[in-house]
């Protein structure tokens, strides 16, 4: 079965991160450092890093995929910074969060004081996130704008 498909556009891209920079900011936390989590939060953490002027950015890489395998649990490649901030004033960042299986294993094993904010989020993993801008059925699978053509 081939799933729905949404193409996420620049445009709305940035105008979405940019909505959850407004979300981040009626929180009234004070952040110290962003985390991305890798591949995609890098592109939403480093706009989010310009509308909140927090120029401390750390990344944790995890996957479900090795060699081109799916795995049945999480691989964490590159854990978080020794250097970095662990408690609450850590903003988490990714693009999506799909099943929540990511979203969880970092904040629960590596942040647990810290919001996780995504743009994107789908019924199986939206609690997970603490904050998210949209919400799109769990069917649909999103392109985002630097996926579109990559093969």
């Amino acid at each position: 079965m081939v799933p729905n498909t949404k193409t996420i556009t620049w445009n709305q891209f940035q105008s979405d991160v940019s909505l959850l920079a407004d979300k981040i900011q009626q929180l009234g936390t004070p952040f110290r450092q962003i985390v991305a989590i890798t591949r995609g939060g890098l592109l939403p953490a480093g706009i989010l890093s310009h509308c909140l002027n927090i120029k401390t950015i750390d990344t944790v890489c995890v996957g479900s995929y090795l060699d081109g395998e799916q795995q049945d649990t999480e691989v964490i490649f590159k854990g978080p910074s020794e250097i970095g901030h662990r408690g609450a004033g850590t903003l988490v960042v990714d693009d999506l969060v799909d099943s929540g299986k990511t979203a969880r294993l970092v904040k629960e094993t590596m942040y647990p004081e810290g919001t996780l904010a995504v743009v994107y989020a789908k019924p199986a993993g939206k609690a997970a996130a603490d904050l998210h801008v949209r919400e799109y059925p769990q069917d649909t699978w999103l392109i985002f704008p630097w996926e579109d053509g990559i093969t």
